[in-house]
């Protein structure tokens, strides 16, 4: 019988850490949204929610083809 072929698992796609330190509240108070949420998976979800206000600030912050006064003309 011959040996079957081992495929190479798919490494991570995310190879970069980020540590953050929070005090008492600010951790009480994710575990509580989390649980009031039933938010089973924390790491998704704090990924989900700073990337979702980074992108946020980039949209707010980009150059606008004309200036709010010319858009606002009648």
């Amino acid at each position: 019988m011959a040996k079957k072929r081992r495929t190479p698992l798919p490494t991570s796609r995310r190879t970069h850490s980020l540590n953050v330190l929070l005090n008492d509240r600010e951790y009480k108070a994710i575990l509580d949204h989390c649980d009031q949420h039933h938010i089973a998976n924390r790491s998704s979800w704090i990924r989900s929610v700073i990337i979702s206000e980074v992108l946020r600030e980039h949209e707010r912050n980009a150059p606008m083809l004309f200036g709010e006064d010319e858009m606002c003309k009648p």
